[in-house]
């Protein structure tokens, strides 16, 4: 089980984020060498926000309380899914509950939060 953390910019936040990006970075250095931290960016247009993907939610939601962007009001609004990836074949019939996959990886992700 894996967490997606999932980011929303304030509506100011991109002016306030250059300010934060040395702290920022050494929040996401931290979380990666411990292990607990697999991927973080932002999305190809930084204003629809970031993700971040972590091995469970408790460093998820520890690395959410010290950020930097969070704290300094870049983000507005933060979610935490857990998700169950597969490398199997598709699961069949996922599609019509409203879960998508591709590629033969599937992806089951309830929301935990908002």
């Amino acid at each position: 089980m894996k967490v997606v953390m999932h980011y929303e910019v304030a509506p100011d936040g991109m002016a306030k984020a250059q300010a934060n990006f040395a702290a920022r970075r050494a929040r996401l250095s931290e979380f990666h060498a411990r292990g607990v931290l697999l991927m973080a960016g932002p999305f190809a247009n930084p204003l629809e926000g970031a993700m971040g993907v972590f091995t469970n939610r408790e460093a998820a939601e520890e690395f959410i309380q010290g950020d930097p962007l969070v704290i300094n009001g870049v983000i507005a609004k933060w979610t935490l899914r857990e998700c169950s990836y597969s490398k199997a074949p598709p699961l069949s019939g996922l599609e019509n509950r409203g879960f998508a996959h591709s590629g033969g990886a599937a992806s089951l992700c309830p929301r935990l939060h908002a």
